[in-house]
């Protein structure tokens, strides 16, 4: 089946608000550096999890945000915040980010699992 093409779903944290460029007002890179090593070791090793090493991706994203509140939360904002996690997964796959393009973005809100859905498509 060369060619055929998969959607799986890697099932990440809610970004920590600290990772958030609208909440950082002023504060240096390093105030927030133990966040982003573990934002980039949970998205590698949830990938590796999920069996994705050196999967080749359809290039873009969807990325669903299932906020733990109806707090209002800027998409862009939201998405930066998952720019560590993000580089942690395709080094888990292999790949460049670069890639990820189009990203398709959406949120909700599930106030008993909040969590971030990625979904990419697998050539297999």
């Amino acid at each position: 089946m060369d060619g055929w093409k998969m959607s799986t779903i890697i099932i990440l944290p809610f970004p920590d608000s600290k990772l958030m460029p609208n909440r950082k007002n002023g504060r240096s890179w390093a105030s927030t550096a133990k966040e982003k090593k573990s934002s980039k070791d949970e998205g590698y090793y949830i990938t590796l999890l999920a069996g994705l090493k050196g999967a080749k991706i359809k290039p873009g994203m969807k990325v669903m945000f299932y906020q733990p509140d109806n707090r209002k939360r800027d998409l862009d904002n939201l998405y930066a915040a998952m720019k560590h996690a993000q580089d942690g997964m395709m080094m888990a796959i292999g790949m460049d980010d670069s890639i990820l393009r189009p990203v398709v973005l959406d949120k909700t809100v599930d106030r008993n699992n909040p969590r971030v859905e990625i979904t990419l498509e697998i050539e297999q």
